[in-house]
């Protein structure tokens, strides 16, 4: 039987209604499978005492009471559950267009609120991404090179977009009918973000996915610090547009960066126990992934895509 709803005066009419309908179609079938213990030969009533034969007498003018009026009863708690599950319905369906109308404004102010970034910013975010210890990585790769500082850190940057562009167009490809895909985009002008799923149905949270990148090994200093930052962004996002959001950390690594499989454990022992200690429930829901580079095509996005 529906389960009565009190959250909502409407969903508790509806509740309420439906429980009343019911009643009024299984009260009848009830009372006809039920004998009240009234089918008794008078031989076996005559042999009884007085105040049991007169029990007798006043339960079968009950029963007959409630069966004459049986049809009457069905018929008005059918009535009344009619109604109140109309009333109900009406009132909800009226409730939620409006709900439906603020949801959409609300889809429609986020996205006047969300700009794309021009590629000089896209490179200038690229060019803050980059860590110190990743460059000079490279500078100490490029020793034996002729080659001057800033080309050195030219391809740096141009390597981390060419990762992020990949990483971005698998999202693309994946062609998501619960999620609208922006990638590098601005929010409220404020915030920066790699890629922003939207979500097209409120059975969905919102996701903000963040990029990062390592040359030869995962530093734990930049794993921190894109935590706290997609801790701040998910906080603003969450108070500013009033929906859910679950933060998205996506890891690649070099397939020469000396990661092994016992490090990465460390650092997802590391994740876990940040989102445990955190006080944000959004940031409970934090999902981080380590993708090797050559593996990026191979990488399952319907698995940050659930529910």
């Amino acid at each position: 039987m529906e389960k009565v709803q009190y959250g909502d005066v409407n969903r508790f009419l509806v509740s309420i209604g439906l429980i009343l309908i019911i009643l009024s179609l299984l009260l009848p079938f009830f009372y006809l499978q039920e004998d009240f213990g009234l089918y008794l030969e008078q031989e076996t009533i005559d042999a009884f005492n007085p105040i049991v034969k007169e029990s007798i007498e006043q339960k079968l003018n009950i029963v007959t009471e409630i069966q004459n009026n049986l049809l009457c009863v069905s018929i008005f708690i059918l009535l009344l559950g009619t109604t109140f599950f109309v009333i109900g319905l009406l009132n909800w369906i009226k409730r939620q267009k409006k709900t439906d109308e603020k949801e959409d404004l609300e889809t429609e102010k986020l996205r006047l609120e969300i700009d794309k970034l021009t590629p000089e910013e896209r490179r200038e975010k690229a060019e803050d991404e980059v860590t110190t210890n990743e460059y000079n990585e490279y500078k100490e790769e490029q020793k034996h090179v002729n080659s001057t500082q800033k080309e050195v850190k030219e391809t740096v940057i141009n390597n981390y977009l060419a990762v992020e562009e990949k990483l971005i167009q698998v999202f693309r490809n994946y062609k998501s009918k619960n999620f609208h895909i922006f990638d590098n985009v601005r929010i409220a002008d404020r915030y920066p973000i790699d890629i922003l799923l939207e979500a097209k149905e409120r059975g969905f949270s919102d996701r903000i996915v963040e990029v990062k990148y390592a040359n030869k090994y995962i530093s734990k200093s930049v794993l921190d610090s894109a935590i706290k930052q997609l801790s701040q962004y998910s906080r603003f996002y969450t108070k500013f547009y009033s929906k859910n959001v679950v933060p998205v950390l996506l890891f690649v690594y070099s397939d020469k960066a000396e990661v092994k499989e016992s490090d990465l454990e460390l650092l997802r022992y590391r994740i876990r126990s940040f989102s445990d200690m955190s006080a944000s429930k959004t940031m409970k829901r934090l999902q981080v992934y380590f993708i090797k580079e050559s593996d990026i095509d191979k990488f399952d996005v319907k698995s940050i895509l659930k529910k």
